[in-house]
């Protein structure tokens, strides 16, 4: 059990050291920076009826924003 939870642990680290380096586009708070207000308004162009084809089928998805 200890083993294993040390290895997570282990996993969990790396991913937090390289994580940084690995995805240049993800933007991180500085201590104590407040996160900037947020809407929906950027993503409004996505709601509507969605369809095609994936997995073998076809594949539908229905969203509505408001």
């Amino acid at each position: 059990m200890i083993k294993k939870s040390g290895l997570y642990l282990l996993i969990l680290l790396c991913f937090n050291v390289f994580g940084a380096e690995k995805f240049p586009n993800l933007l991180f708070l500085k201590d104590k920076q407040e996160s900037p207000v947020a809407n929906l308004d950027a993503v409004k162009w996505l709601s509507g009826h969605w369809r095609g084809q994936k997995f073998g089928g076809i594949i539908e998805a229905c969203g509505h924003l408001r």
